[in-house]
């Protein structure tokens, strides 16, 4: 399954991005971001399903989150 990791700053921002995810019923995971993120130093990932990746990240976006980068994922 591809899921697409949206990297964000920090858990506090992470947890609260898949908090806003959840209201618009849309399903995530929370974890470290990789160390090809660069720039981050703990950086935590939203990871959501590639299909709801799009609707994702404007949601985020609108809520003033900060996103470092997004990235393809398989599982």
């Amino acid at each position: 399954m591809k899921k697409q990791a949206i990297n964000l700053t920090s858990v506090t921002y992470a947890i609260k991005a898949q908090n806003l995810l959840k209201k618009y019923g849309i399903w995530s995971s929370i974890g470290k971001s990789g160390k090809n993120v660069k720039g981050v130093g703990c950086g935590y990932s939203i990871f959501v399903k590639d299909e709801h990746s799009a609707a994702a990240i404007n949601i985020i976006q609108q809520n003033k989150i900060r996103i470092l980068s997004v990235e393809a994922k398989e599982e």
